[in-house]
């Protein structure tokens, strides 16, 4: 069966909620939209447009062409990774190369566009809408948002007490060895990342901690990163202390409208907090070199001591922004009119009713044992996280199949649910 959109996603908590508000918007154009994880693989049904969260090179468009019953022909990259490190700027990391130039390709703001030039892509493949996922954040979305009060009552967290949230970015800390290796052949400054998170992680949970212990009427809010592997010492907060709490469910949007503060390590969730007009800390117990520093983040007004930190929890409407929100604007885009994702669905209208098409599986360069190896690769995916093998696997291969299995559990009843939400709203 022919299907007209196909959006793959790589991370549940960063792409579903924005997936499901553009397949009801393209849906309500009358679009017919599917939605599956990027490792995965749809037997049954070829599209006219496959929608990728990333693609950098040939082996990356191998998976792509091999998501679907026929390899498509018309593919937008989303580019869900837009804001980086100097040294990920300058090393052109995640710049498409190869055929993988070709495809049209998603910018936020003026930062993507400039950098997607300097790599010689064509101007004409190149689409600056704003980032979709802050949308969420204008006023027409807030009948889409759950009360504090509701949330309150479905986590039994006291509403009348201040509630925290943090916004950890620890994903490099508690790493499996065979992830360790695996990112250290790929990014140079692996080892001195992975030191950095960890040995900051202990100490803002010593803050945590300690202005628990002084303050009862604070609730922190620890919301893991999508990709992150919690950590025992987490884990021993939460049994130590009722009013630190772990929460994975909703988007991040979610808890930032609900919450009385907020503090971050290392996020570009900083830009939903901006354009909800909400304030922030950046929680810096040790100096972060600037080469490897999320770009945007650079330079801010950082607390670098429990008494600073102590002192905004008490009184957190003396906070300041701790960045120039210009940056924001460049890297993320500046019309922020909660309709991104009207832009995005015309761009996806653009393509889908375009005569332009690409045979890239003609065009494709991979080794040879590449295609049989994906292919064995994507099936024992599917069966082992559809009926949860993991334990069975080899150590090098258990971190790899875990996050498989969590990222394809429930997503389309996820993807689901929100569409029902957000069609009552656009």
């Amino acid at each position: 069966m022919k299907k007209d959109f196909l959006i793959l996603y790589e991370l549940k908590n960063r792409e579903i909620e924005n997936a499901a508000l553009l397949a009801s918007e393209l849906r309500k154009r009358g679009y017919s939209v599917g939605i599956l994880y990027i490792n995965a693989k749809d037997y049954f049904n070829e599209y006219r447009v496959v929608l990728t969260p990333n693609l950098a090179n040939d082996n990356d468009m191998f998976f792509v062409l091999k998501s679907t019953k026929k390899a498509p022909k018309k593919i937008i990259l989303m580019k869900q990774e837009q804001a980086l490190s100097i040294n990920e700027e300058k090393s052109g990391w995640g710049i498409p190369v190869g055929i993988s130039k070709s495809v049209h390709t998603i910018a936020w703001g003026q930062s993507m566009v400039d950098r997607l030039k300097s790599a010689g892509i064509n101007q004409s493949e190149i689409h600056k809408v704003g980032n979709i996922a802050l949308d969420f954040n204008h006023r027409s979305f807030d009948q889409y948002f759950y009360s504090r009060e509701l949330l309150s009552k479905k986590y039994k967290l006291d509403c009348r007490k201040h509630i925290h949230l943090f916004i950890s970015s620890f994903s490099y800390c508690n790493l499996e060895k065979y992830y360790y290796n695996h990112l250290k052949k790929i990014n140079k400054d692996t080892e001195k990342q992975v030191e950095i998170a960890e040995k900051s992680q202990k100490e803002i949970l010593k803050w945590f901690g300690k202005i628990i212990k002084e303050h009862n009427d604070i609730i922190i809010i620890y919301r893991p990163h999508p990709a992150e592997n919690i950590s025992e010492g987490v884990y021993k907060m939460a049994e130590k202390f009722p009013n630190f709490v772990i929460n994975k469910d909703f988007s991040i949007r979610q808890w930032i409208r609900i919450v009385d503060s907020i503090s971050l390590w290392y996020s570009t969730s900083i830009a939903d907090i901006a354009y909800c007009k909400k304030k922030c800390m950046i929680l810096r117990p040790y100096e972060y070199p600037d080469d490897i520093d999320e770009i945007v983040l650079r330079g801010g007004k950082y607390i670098k001591s429990f008494e600073i930190f102590k002192e905004y929890m008490e009184n957190p409407k003396d906070i300041e922004f701790p960045i120039d929100e210009k940056i924001i604007h460049y890297y993320f885009g500046d019309d922020f009119d909660g309709k991104s994702y009207m832009r995005l669905a015309d761009i996806c209208e653009k393509v889908i009713n375009s005569p332009r098409e690409v045979d890239y599986a003609k065009m494709i360069s991979v080794k040879k044992d590449y295609p049989l190896k994906v292919t064995l690769i994507k099936v024992f995916c599917s069966i082992c996280s559809y009926i949860n093998l993991t334990w069975i696997l080899p150590v090098k291969y258990k971190e790899y199949f875990r996050r498989l299995y969590i990222e394809q559990k429930n997503y389309k009843m996820i993807f689901n649910e929100y569409c029902k939400r957000l069609e009552k709203i656009i």
